[in-house]
């Protein structure tokens, strides 16, 4: 079984919903996600990313914020 944090590793916000910023390894609740998705620089973290696991890299950092 997999560790969740009992709350958003960026904002601190209680949530029992999580995903993987697009930008460093945190797990985030879903209103940090809708506010990376505004960023200019939201595609190019994605095209990393995507890049990195055609690669075979299945431990991506990420792009950094």
């Amino acid at each position: 079984m997999a560790f969740l944090p009992s709350r958003c590793q960026r904002c601190g916000t209680k949530t029992g919903c999580y995903i993987m910023s697009m930008f460093n390894t945190q797990m985030i609740c879903m209103d940090c996600q809708d506010k990376e998705q505004k960023r200019d620089d939201y595609d190019k973290a994605v095209k990393e990313e995507n890049k990195a696991l055609k690669s075979g890299n299945r431990n991506f950092k990420g792009i950094g914020l």
